[in-house]
């Protein structure tokens, strides 16, 4: 009961892109209108703050076949060229390039006017150099904005850089001119007021491999697009007030980090919009990580983050929200919005890390980690990496809210020789409602017409402080045909309230064995169709332990470990009190093993209440051994077989224990 039957892997331009058009937030319209009242002119002026060293522009140059404007002069210290601007614009159909002296590693450009940058065409460097772009007012990146660059680039509405040595690099410039530095920045220094970046529908921005983009402004809204840098880093920064955000140099480019900062801004990723930094060249040893740090992150309309081998972390001070789209009309579909890392080769998929206070998934939002074997353009590709782990830290709550037919949630699987990766979630509240799915999965992959044994399906780590409400969702772990042993699922939580038809589920279809399930809960409630269960059809079932205060079991709600045709697990439960109402405890097991199963023990230190036509039932079929019932409690209340609401304690089996 994996999340996903099956991966759509398509390759488009190298990327996973989903071409949705939708209406804008209002909150995007206002920071567009925003823009426009600055009535920007496309073009790119100089200042003269550099004095002899001011940039020189020739607007009439021919650069790849594009009308461009060609920058050059500029302040030489070592490895730093620095360029200073009173506007800084590039029109729809032209150029901006950047010349790239000889020994020239970092291109720095400010601009000091009150005006925005609109990059509506092309900006590009003439070499390998990093760009720093630095606006304060604002940045727009228009829908047929692309980038022609070999190395990195940093578009930020910061005040100024900081170097190494101390010096500082403003786009607020005062009456005494700048020290210029042969050091590396270290970091942006952020003073109020902050502008936001902007990148409009249908814009392209992509290069070579392993270099990084990184937008760190105010409020930071992607409205559509795509952004692939393969092998390389994408960063998204939000800044709200007074701060400072670290620049560290690293192999792909640049990695930054924002202890320095108190206050974040917010960041929209809407529309279609896809971001990605999948190496495709499977045999390079380069990753792929992204980023993301905000206030509220909000990623939706079938936007896609995309990771492979590498990392994705995600911090949002207050909200992230995924939320899938639903296309106008009632009978079209959902395109699921979230965040993807997945391995395709012999490489490990990366993690991806969340660090919120609260996180929403709903509507065909997901969050998913995979290692996928899968016929790539006829020529059938193995995987053998271990999948990532999906670690999830949120301090308030997690809601995840499905909607019919449309996978919502969170998934690890794998269809490789490596082990899947585990979902650990570390919350106060947990809710999972509306068929939404914490699950993991490993599946046999199908290879020239014979299927092959893959690894060992991730665990499910829950600990929530306060209680986990699950009405109508699964957690489950899985494994099917020949695929490896199912993941655990392991839950430490104040109160466990499973309602309307939720399911808990550690199981195996095919020859590999079942998980385990581990709860310890203050109290434990089945109500209305839920249910535990371990199960396993042809092979070993897992076991389940439940320690809990008080356990209730009610309207048809059942606890149960089973293989009909296997060796089924055991079931234990140390309580308090226990309390059946309409519910049901059932262990069956089909054939012997190397141990007994189907056993039922229950510690009860108060007491053991049936009523209502509950059940407690053991079956060990045939030959197997088990099928014992084992109760120690000071009271057992259940009403006898001769009164209409009757309760039963069955032990089926030969040579079985009461």
């Amino acid at each position: 009961m994996g999340m996903f039957n099956k991966y759509e892997f398509r390759k488009s331009r190298f990327i996973f892109f989903f071409a949705i058009q939708t209406l804008t937030s209002s909150f995007v319209l206002t920071s567009l209108n925003l823009f426009a009242q600055n009535g920007v002119v496309a073009q790119v002026v100089p200042d003269q703050t550099l004095g002899a060293e001011s940039s020189l522009t020739n607007s009439n140059a021919d650069i790849n076949g594009i009308p461009s404007t060609l920058i050059e002069g500029g302040a030489k210290r070592g490895a730093n060229l620095f360029h200073s601007f009173e506007k800084f614009s590039v029109e729809e159909g032209r150029g901006a390039y950047f010349n790239n002296p000889d020994g020239i590693q970092r291109i720095l450009s400010r601009v000091t006017g009150n005006s925005i940058s609109e990059i509506l065409g092309t900006l590009g460097v003439l070499g390998n150099a990093d760009l720093f772009l630095i606006n304060p007012n604002g940045i727009i990146l228009g829908s047929k904005a692309s980038l022609d660059l070999n190395g990195s680039f940093l578009a930020t509405t910061a005040t100024s850089l900081i170097f190494e040595d101390g010096t500082e690099f403003s786009a607020k410039v005062s009456s005494t001119p700048s020290l210029l530095t042969v050091s590396i920045p270290v970091g942006l220094q952020f003073r109020e007021p902050i502008g936001d970046i902007v990148q409009q529908p249908t814009s392209s921005l992509e290069s070579q491999t392993g270099k990084t983009l990184a937008l760190v402004g105010g409020n930071v809204n992607i409205l559509g697009g795509y952004i692939f840098f393969p092998a390389g880093r994408i960063e998204l920064g939000s800044v709200a007030g007074t701060g400072y955000v670290s620049l560290h140099p690293i192999q792909e480019g640049w990695a930054l980090s924002y202890e320095g900062v108190q206050n974040f801004g917010d960041i929209q990723i809407i529309q279609g919009a896809s971001f990605d930094v999948t190496n495709y060249d499977f045999s390079s040893q380069n990753l792929g990580d992204i980023q993301l740090q905000g206030r509220n992150i909000t990623v939706k309309d079938g936007s896609q983050i995309i990771a492979s081998q590498g990392t994705i972390k995600v911090g949002a001070s207050e909200t992230l929200a995924i939320t899938g789209f639903q296309s106008y009309g009632p009978n079209l579909p959902i395109v699921r919005s979230g965040f993807g890392n997945f391995s395709l080769s012999d490489k490990n998929a990366g993690s991806i890390t969340i660090n919120t206070k609260k996180l929403i998934v709903q509507d065909g939002g997901v969050i998913s980690t995979s290692s996928i074997g899968l016929n790539y353009y006829g020529t059938e590709t193995i995987a053998s990496g271990k999948g990532g782990n999906l670690i999830i830290n949120a301090s308030e709550s997690v809601e995840l809210t499905g909607k019919s037919g449309v996978p919502t949630g969170l998934s690890s699987e794998t269809e490789s020789f490596g082990a899947g990766g585990n979902i650990t979630i570390n919350t106060k509240k947990l809710t999972v409602q509306g068929g939404a799915e914490i699950s993991t999965a490993t599946t046999a992959i199908s290879s020239f017409g014979q299927s092959i044994v893959t690894g060992t399906g991730g665990d499910i780590n829950i600990i929530a402080s306060d209680s986990i409400n699950v009405s109508g969702g699964i957690l489950s772990t899985e494994t099917s045909g020949f695929g490896g042993n199912a993941g655990n699922i392991k839950i430490e939580t104040g109160h466990l309230n499973l309602n309307d038809s939720a399911s808990i589920l550690a199981s195996s279809s095919g020859q590999r064995k079942g998980g385990n399930i581990l709860v310890d809960a203050l109290q434990l409630n089945l109500q209305n169709g839920s249910q535990i269960s371990a199960s396993s059809r042809f092979s070993q079932g897992g076991n389940i332990s439940l320690k809990t205060g008080q356990l209730n079991v009610a309207g048809r709600a059942k606890v149960s470990v089973s293989s009909p045709q296997g060796q089924a697990g055991n079931l234990n439960i140390t309580a308090n009190s226990l309390t059946l109402n309409r519910g049901s405890i059932t262990a069956e097991t089909g054939k012997s093993g190397a141990g007994s199963g189907a056993n039922i023990t229950l510690q009860l230190s108060d007491f053991v209440r049936l009523e209502n036509g509950s059940l407690i039932s053991a079956t060990a079929n045939g030959n197997a051994n088990g099928g014992n019932i084992t109760i120690n409690s000071p009271i057992v209340f259940a009403f006898p077989s001769t009164i209409s609401n009757s309760s039963d304690i069955i032990a089926k089996a030969e040579g079985c224990d009461l």
